[in-house]
């Protein structure tokens, strides 16, 4: 029998709510064939979303154990910030947050880069993608937003 790990559902709660825009995560176990029981330890459960951006998953350090790139809801206090929930165990249930930042290559290490703007946020739905966009054989990562502004996310790995 081939077996599914996790099953991870993006949702958004009732479309005519005050939370009508904000995305929401849960992680499924699978348990039988055709059964799957939430993983209510999971600590992307409480992930805290901005409103019309969406998470994308990925393995962002290359250690086999999916990672998750969102952005942080703004408040008074904070602005929006692109994170990494770094996957900590195969199980999708303990994940290390990380700024976004701690990944790329800055515009102070290359000066062909473009730092990403605290105001951008990933597009609903999301587009983003893998791709060779410097003919260096290695993948970069690009990213969809939904404001245009003056900057580009690129991320080399």
């Amino acid at each position: 029998m081939s077996k599914l790990q996790s099953l991870i559902v993006i949702y958004y709660k009732n479309p005519t709510s005050k939370d009508s825009k904000k995305p929401y995560i849960k992680v499924f176990k699978q348990e039988s064939r055709a059964s799957f029981k939430e993983n209510t330890a999971s600590d992307l459960n409480d992930l805290p979303l901005q409103d019309n951006s969406e998470p994308t998953f990925l393995d962002i350090n290359g250690d086999m154990k999916m990672d998750v790139l969102y952005v942080t809801p703004e408040t008074s206090q904070k602005p929006s910030e692109m994170m990494v929930a770094l996957g900590v165990d195969t199980t999708f249930t303990k994940f290390e947050m990380q700024a976004f930042s701690n990944f790329i290559i800055s515009s102070s290490e290359d000066d062909q880069c473009k730092d990403p703007s605290s105001e951008d946020l990933i597009s609903t739905p999301h587009s983003n993608a893998f791709v060779d966009l410097d003919g260096d054989c290695m993948p970069d990562l690009f990213i969809q937003k939904q404001r245009i502004t003056e900057r580009s996310v690129l991320s080399k790995q």
